[in-house]
């Protein structure tokens, strides 16, 4: 997925996981995301933390 967006043009990606999914967080991380921020969800009323990865 981070080849074709390259290819596409994209500039970053972003990604957002709920604090409790621990697997996700550390594949997002192990992908070269980097952590931005945490934050509460306005759908899910979760605490979520936002990554993001620039191509």
């Amino acid at each position: 997925m981070i080849s074709y967006c390259k290819k596409a043009g994209f500039i970053k990606l972003i990604a957002c996981v709920v604090n409790k999914n621990k697997s996700s967080s550390k594949i997002i991380k192990k992908a070269g995301f980097t952590f931005i921020k945490d934050f509460v969800s306005d759908d899910l009323q979760l605490p979520e933390q936002k990554f993001e990865l620039i191509l």
